[in-house]
């Protein structure tokens, strides 16, 4: 018994003198999201979901759909988006894809440090994009994903109806 307790004093006192704080070096400042979305984006994948098929709990191949290139000569791959941090303006390339995106305007976070949505502005319009994922922006290969919302009114209300998920990758 007595080796017992000796063995489990050796045991803690090895643990005690083994603890010790790690020496973490500092990791800085966060990056500016706002700096890490400036520059060339191309879409890389495109997922479309039903949201009444999602609410009424049908199966996942039944809700959503890559659509990325359901129609060949029109691919979503061909649009590209370039954001300018400094301007906060932005540029849409659209080539032979299917785009109701504006050709060029102006762009905002909601909030610069913590963003949820992403606003693209024209004279005219306003689109506001979801944002899903933030933690590849800073990535080897830079990726985000935009989620567009297409709603249709039921009486006095809007309802969601179909859900875009744009993946673009940095170029």
């Amino acid at each position: 018994m007595k080796r017992n307790i000796y063995i489990l004093i050796i045991i803690l006192a090895g643990i005690i003198v083994s603890c010790k704080p790690e020496d973490f070096k500092p990791i800085g400042e966060p990056k500016s999201k706002v700096e890490l979305l400036n520059g060339s984006w191309t879409i890389s994948k495109v997922n479309q979901t039903d949201v009444n098929a999602a609410n009424k709990g049908f199966p996942m191949e039944v809700q959503q759909m890559e659509i990325t290139n359901s129609f060949p000569a029109n691919p979503f791959t061909d649009l590209s988006i370039n954001f300018n941090s400094v301007s906060g303006n932005f540029t849409v390339s659209k080539g032979n894809s299917f785009s109701n995106w504006p050709n060029s305007g102006n762009w905002e976070f909601d909030n610069p440090s913590y963003p949820s949505k992403l606003m693209l502005y024209t004279t005219t319009d306003t689109i506001t994009l979801g944002i899903s994922n933030l933690s590849n922006l800073n990535a080897l290969t830079p990726k985000i994903t935009f989620r567009e919302v297409k709603q249709l009114q039921s009486g006095n209300k809007m309802i969601d109806v179909i859900y875009y998920d744009y993946t673009f990758t940095k170029q």
